[in-house]
């Protein structure tokens, strides 16, 4: 009787060396599968999903997206993030959201200290769609909440135009 195969070998850790990658995949596919349930998922404001996000701390907040027949406005709720601490850009057609919330409580009473410390970023990214009036983009936080606005560009009057016909010969 042939002897049984031994297991194949784990990792020194004693975990699979494949499952960081399964897990990076399944998060992929999960990011992935959300731009359909998503308005404008599909094309106007494609997330840009980073595979690293998770593993370097860094957190994408849930958005709101809705689109109006004058803008567009991206809803993020960042509570307790102050308004300076939230950072919005605009490079090469990509709007980005992202910031940084630190917290520190140093506290000694009679017979004890207590330290303590959280940190945390965000950052979002999309692509926005063509006619964006991006010289009057604005972004606001109260309570609490980022609001961008994205106004449409004004579409140029369409007009008709008679094209005059040459006869030859």
């Amino acid at each position: 009787m042939p002897s049984p195969t031994p297991p194949a070998p784990r990792a020194l850790s004693g975990r699979d060396p494949f499952e960081r990658l399964r897990r990076q995949m399944d998060r992929l596919f999960e990011d992935f599968g959300r731009g359909f349930d998503v308005p404008f998922g599909s094309g106007f404001f494609a997330m840009r999903p980073s595979l690293l996000a998770d593993e370097a701390g860094v957190r994408r907040p849930a958005v709101d997206l809705v689109e109006t027949d004058a803008a567009y406005q991206i809803t993020a709720e960042l509570p307790g993030i102050p308004p300076e601490a939230v950072q919005v850009t605009l490079a090469d057609g990509i709007l980005t959201i992202k910031g940084e919330k630190k917290e520190e409580r140093d506290e000694t009473r009679e017979g004890w200290h207590v330290a303590e410390r959280r940190f945390g970023s965000f950052q979002r990214s999309f692509q926005l769609p063509a006619g964006i009036a991006e010289d009057a983009i604005a972004a606001r936080v109260a309570d609490g909440v980022l609001t961008v606005t994205l106004p449409k560009a004004a579409e140029p009057p369409k007009t008709a135009k008679t094209i005059a016909v040459e006869a030859k010969g």
